[in-house]
């Protein structure tokens, strides 16, 4: 049984086991500023820090949100997402659509980070735990 970490408007954090499995699910609200951006991610970023991460492996699903390639969407989310993926032992991105794996594959070499990029889910766990 997960166990909820954080409960945002952005962001839903679970603890999925006992072996270190975070997932991060975003929640469906857009962010309509920097300022929101901020606000959702300094919790998210300190509930990982919490959690160790050295010792967990991540899933990050954002199935539900539409992805913005705009440069100024993508600027403002820049380090954010760097912070998020670091440190980790493996991280899996769960998208919904071919175009948002090209997106988040794009991103995550512009990023030089070792994430994969995942449609299903039962993929993504098992790169996770195995």
């Amino acid at each position: 049984m997960a166990t909820t970490l954080l409960d945002s408007d952005f962001y839903l954090v679970e603890r999925v086991d006992a072996r270190g499995l975070i997932r991060v699910t975003r929640k469906v609200r857009p962010f309509l500023s920097e300022a929101e951006v901020e606000l959702a991610f300094n919790p998210l970023q300190r509930v990982l820090d919490t959690e160790g991460r050295e010792r967990c492996v991540l899933l990050v699903d954002t199935r539900v949100v539409a992805g913005r390639n705009d440069p100024a969407s993508e600027a403002m989310f820049a380090k954010h997402r760097r912070a998020t993926l670091v440190g980790f032992k493996r991280v899996a991105m769960l998208v919904q659509t071919p175009v948002g794996m090209l997106h988040v594959q794009r991103l995550m070499a512009q990023d030089r980070s070792d994430a994969k990029v995942f449609s299903d889910e039962a993929e993504a766990i098992a790169y996770l735990t195995r």
